[in-house]
């Protein structure tokens, strides 16, 4: 997927077309959250990261990177005037550029919760619709995000993990209307949508059926991001959705709360299904995210120290409000991977 800033000129919610360099929604993994877009080169001291100067949201190492990209980037890339900063005013930013920049920065700090409640939420539309072909389920799930600053104190919740929440749980949309609504930007993004299809039906042959699109959209500003990720045949259905129902109603909350609660995941070391909760900080003007322990071995419930204490205590919360499956999380993580099928 790429990401760029599609400036809105209409009062409609403007959706900007989005696309990582990674596959899927997971980021390579590593420390920093910022990465050139082309070679996924960390932002470290002494390197700092420039912007694409259209749409300034893709970020480079540099101009040989920039230019390698730019047969990729250049199908969705989209410059123009200011987007209704006066309604981003309201948040304290002053500029487009620098709010969608952060929208992306908080989409990717919880790239495996996302990842992990979009699989959920499929998964139970596909135990509710036993008969419906995977063609024709929604194809665009919507995540209502709500800006966490002001404009007395634009600088507040700076921390990338934390300058947004999710309000609610993320929910299958019909796409079709969405088309409808912005019939020029999705004409507009045509070819580098179909450069993905190709792209993922390359890679996964027979079994891709199409995109996904997801929509990350906050209320009075005018603007949201899209993401596409393949939707791919799935396995054979389990015989008993009733159980992973309650599962899944245990891990979409946990997941959620680490978006809201300051407490990102990553994948671990001893499994890709497994999450392992950091926090991000700030060293040398980068943000890098610090697991909160290295295994869930180490974790204690209450035994949270040092400058991490707020990050433990939301984690020691989310996991206490667990309400079906009271075992150790990465049985949970593992058994709600395996009984989605998506």
């Amino acid at each position: 997927m790429e990401v760029v800033l599609y400036k809105p000129s209409s009062k409609k919610p403007q959706p900007s077309a989005s696309e990582s360099g990674g596959s899927g929604l997971v980021l390579p993994e590593g420390d920093n959250l910022r990465r050139c877009a082309h070679c996924h080169k960390p932002e470290v001291v002494g390197l700092k990261l420039k912007s694409c100067s259209s749409c300034r949201n893709i970020l480079y190492c540099s101009g040989e990177c920039q230019k390698a990209n730019w047969p990729t980037h250049k199908n969705t890339c989209r410059a123009g005037p200011p987007a209704q900063e006066h309604q981003l005013a309201q948040y304290g930013y002053t500029s487009a550029a620098a709010f969608s920049r952060d929208v992306r920065d908080y989409i990717d700090a919880h790239s495996w919760a996302i990842r992990n409640i979009v699989m959920i939420i499929r998964q139970i539309w596909r135990d509710t619709h036993p008969n419906t072909p995977i063609r024709e389920q929604p194809r665009r799930i919507r995540f209502r995000l709500q800006c966490q600053t002001s404009p007395s104190n634009p600088r507040k919740n700076h921390n990338p993990a934390t300058r947004f929440a999710v309000v609610g749980t993320p929910a299958l949309c019909d796409l079709d209307e969405w088309i409808r609504d912005f019939p020029d930007w999705w004409e507009q993004s045509e070819r580098g949508r179909a450069e993905l299809e190709t792209k993922y039906a390359r890679e996964q042959g027979p079994d891709y059926l199409g995109l996904l699109s997801l929509e990350y959209f906050v209320p009075e500003t005018n603007a949201c991001t899209m993401d596409f990720l393949p939707i791919l045949q799935p396995n054979v259905i389990d015989p008993d959705p009733d159980l992973r129902r309650l599962l899944f109603s245990d891990m979409i909350c946990f997941s959620l709360r680490s978006m809201n609660c300051g407490f990102p995941l990553r994948m671990s070391a001893e499994s890709r299904q497994v999450g392992i909760p950091g926090h991000f900080v700030r060293v040398e003007k980068t943000w890098q995210w610090k697991p909160l322990f290295s295994s869930w071995d180490e974790y204690a419930l209450g035994e949270g120290k040092g400058p991490k204490d707020a990050a433990y205590r939301e984690l020691d919360l989310a996991i206490s409000s667990r309400v079906f499956f009271h075992g150790p999380m990465p049985e949970l993580m593992k058994m709600q991977a395996w009984y989605c099928t998506m």
